[in-house]
């Protein structure tokens, strides 16, 4: 009756619309709406590096790479300034030879600009991660791998993927996340149905690997004595 949907619309917010009309996603997006994420950039992601105060690998670990598994996510984003910039990304199933093979490749592609501005890479502490970290540490081709723990860096009681989002959440309301045109990144339309989905997609592995690189700029900026990721060991 319209009473019960206006009850279920009151309760739900703007997840609503998904769950009344059995989408996964309601069309505006879910956490983060698309309205955030209209901005584009068009020039070569190379050149916004060559320019950046920091450029950053962030990637989240799956643990096999069969047809059912977890994704892994292995992104590289530019802070300049206030603004944070996708400039890469790869994102499939791997097993643990193919991840090494993956992340080997983008920090290769990168490591100039990397370097330049004192980046890192960082890397979830957790099965693919694990096993790259164990081996490659303390640093790859110059690049430092930073162990990223979800329960123990995620500050506050809520250590959830959540709450990590509400980072990201925060970063694209204000307008700091500027993704590329899809002519120069062809993979942007895969990425922003995965972002959009949060929390309801099936798969959370690009935001995984966005929140927590966004999370850690976010809380470097902020007087609170908070920090996580030294390099790792």
């Amino acid at each position: 009756t319209p009473a019960v949907v206006a009850e279920l619309e009151e309760g739900t917010g703007r997840l609503a619309s998904a769950q009344l009309e059995l989408r996964p996603v309601p069309s505006e997006g879910g956490l983060i709406r698309r309205e955030w994420l209209r901005e584009r950039y068009a020039c070569a992601p190379e050149d916004l590096a060559s320019t950046a105060d920091e450029v950053w690998v962030s990637t989240d670990a799956a643990k096999k790479g069969t047809a059912t598994a977890d994704y892994n996510s292995i992104q590289v984003w530019a802070r300049i300034g206030a603004r944070r910039y996708l400039l890469d990304r790869v994102c499939a199933r791997m097993n643990s030879i193919d991840y090494f093979r993956a992340l080997d490749a983008m920090i290769s592609k990168w490591a100039r600009s990397i370097v330049r501005t004192q980046g890192g890479c960082l890397v979830e502490d957790t099965a693919n991660g694990t096993n790259y970290l164990d081996a490659r540490s303390p640093a790859y081709l110059g690049v430092a791998l930073v162990r990223f723990h979800p329960n123990s860096d995620t500050p506050g009681d809520d250590k959830s993927k959540g709450a990590r989002a509400r980072f990201f959440e925060r970063s694209a309301e204000s307008g700091a996340v500027i993704l590329p045109d899809p002519e120069i990144a062809p993979w942007i339309g895969e990425y922003e149905e995965t972002i959009y989905a949060f929390p309801l997609g099936v798969h959370d592995d690009d935001m995984d690997a966005s929140s927590q690189l966004l999370m850690r700029w976010t809380l470097a900026t902020q007087d609170t004595g908070w920090c996580f990721g030294a390099a790792s060991g």
